[in-house]
């Protein structure tokens, strides 16, 4: 059975009624000289909606929004990507095929999610009571304490 999000031919998707060249895309995100790889797929979003995702490979520190601008050239004005993971290599089968499932089972948080975690962490973190406690939690792990 094909996948409704399938395009007119591989290595294509249908995202917001546009067609998207998934290699194209990975292309323009490889072409940035912190990444060493990159594949793009279509997930169904919690609401059902497709979305895109590029699972990529640094060479060394890169940000989501230089992702995001390496590959707008290559995407439809209404479509951006969902999401980016960052991944320290790309799961492989024995016979050296990208490796599907494991891909899939990597967790892709929703923006809105991480920014919103990220927000919490760093005002728990910040405040200096809370600072003391996990200053604290580290000694008591590294055993100096």
């Amino acid at each position: 059975m094909n996948d409704p999000f399938d395009g007119p031919e591989p290595g294509h998707a249908q995202v917001a009624a546009h067609t998207i060249d998934l290699t194209a895309v990975a292309d323009r995100v490889m072409g940035h000289e912190s990444v060493r790889d990159c594949v793009l797929r279509v997930r169904r979003s919690c609401a059902g909606v497709a979305e895109l995702v590029a699972y990529v490979v640094p060479t060394r520190q890169v940000s989501e929004e230089q992702i995001l601008r390496a590959a707008r050239p290559a995407l439809p004005a209404a479509v951006t990507l969902a999401a980016v993971v960052f991944i320290s290599d790309l799961p492989r089968t024995a016979g050296g095929l990208l490796d599907e499932a494991v891909l899939a089972r990597f967790p892709v948080l929703e923006g809105d999610l991480a920014a919103r975690w990220e927000r919490r962490w760093t005002a728990w973190v910040g405040s200096s009571r809370n600072t003391g406690q996990c200053a604290h939690a580290c000694r008591d792990r590294a055993g100096t304490r």
